[in-house]
């Protein structure tokens, strides 16, 4: 993107009003399986590329990862992702920009994205080639995905499950929710976690 392109995105960025939220809830206890920590060895994990995330694996102490308080025990915090650590990648709805964990194992239970494009053809070139195409390569082309559903307030909604990886319970469900403003501007918003975890990811446009 040109020096201008740069610019102008960043303007968009300062006027938008409709901007993507995720909102995470679950009891302290969560109903989550507990795996100990000796169990599994802790990992650096792929911030650019929401669906790279293993989750149910253990989050490292070091190289730059998220500090996560060890108490209260059980419960899942979340972790605000610095967007320096996400860097890289070819879909910008894709990068992390927060982390779902649960205090005490450090076990990684999903993670959320969000990008806003300046045009719904750019939107939705990520949701095709950005969001499918990743998705397809994670899960061998062998994911499930769900209609787009139009919601009554005109945004768009779909899914994908698969079963990767040997440190999730279940399968893997990639959340995509769309949001077009009066500028026909879009925002593109992601929530990955297990499918019945507990973890609701309540994406919609931001009230603030």
């Amino acid at each position: 993107m040109s020096k201008m392109g740069r610019e102008a995105m960043k303007r968009m960025f300062a006027v938008l009003a409709v901007l993507a939220a995720a909102v995470v809830s679950g009891g302290v206890d969560g109903g989550f399986k507990v795996l100990k920590a000796s169990d599994l060895a802790p990992v650096k994990i792929e911030l650019s590329n929401i669906v790279k995330m293993p989750v149910g694996c253990v989050l490292a102490k070091e190289g730059g990862e998220p500090d996560i308080p060890d108490i209260p025990k059980g419960g899942i915090v979340e972790v605000a992702v610095p967007p320096e650590w996400s860097r890289g990648g070819t879909c910008g709805a894709l990068r992390v920009s927060g982390l779902f964990v649960e205090r005490g194992t450090r076990r990684i239970l999903g993670g959320k994205g969000s990008c806003v494009y300046a045009t719904v053809a750019e939107g939705a070139y990520a949701v095709t080639n950005g969001i499918v195409s990743a998705v397809s390569e994670m899960s061998g082309g062998k994911a499930k995905a769900s209609p787009m559903k139009i919601e009554t307030d005109g945004s768009g909604a779909m899914s994908f499950l698969w079963r990767e990886g040997r440190f999730a319970d279940g399968e893997t469900e990639l959340e995509v929710r769309l949001f077009r403003n009066a500028a026909r501007q879009m925002a593109v918003c992601t929530c990955l976690h297990t499918k019945g975890d507990g973890i609701k990811c309540d994406l919609r446009p931001s009230t603030k």
